[in-house]
């Protein structure tokens, strides 16, 4: 699997710190919920995702519930990072071809304390209904 056999995404990492102010930066090895919550926790901030934009590999589209595979599998060792809007539109704009992995909007970041959110630190947008619902991380739990 992945676990064993993943590229580290360092020249990515590297781009992204030449090109653009990164507000915070980790990789995905816990899952995606798991991860982002103490993204979130540490930065004291929320997230609203998009769950049209979350990458969904071809496992987890196999699955009943594909977007919670996505969320909360983990091993998938890419980068999630923060930034502002503009320097997430720059980027875009900037990523080369020959890096191997996709740039992916998933989402958007608060204020801990904005009302839009609800008090939650991660919730997920579904743009065909535009129901707005509360994510529960349930990535890998090392100390469970």
């Amino acid at each position: 699997g992945k676990h064993v056999n993943f590229t580290p995404r360092l020249a990515e990492s590297q781009f992204i710190q030449a090109h653009i102010a990164i507000h915070a930066m980790c990789d995905i090895s816990d899952g995606l919920s798991s991860d982002l919550n103490h993204l979130c926790t540490e930065s004291n901030v929320s997230s609203l995702l998009d769950a049209a934009s979350i990458p969904l590999s071809r496992e987890v589209k196999k699955r009943v519930k594909p977007i919670e595979g996505a969320l909360n599998d983990g091993e998938d060792f890419e980068l999630l990072f923060t930034c502002s809007p503009g320097d997430a539109d720059k980027l875009m704009k900037l990523w080369p071809d020959h890096f191997k992995c996709k740039l992916t909007n998933i989402g958007q970041i608060f204020a801990s304390d904005d009302p839009f959110i609800n008090n939650q630190i991660i919730s997920i947008c579904d743009n065909l209904t535009g129901k707005i619902t509360p994510v529960t991380p349930k990535g890998y739990q090392h100390f469970l």
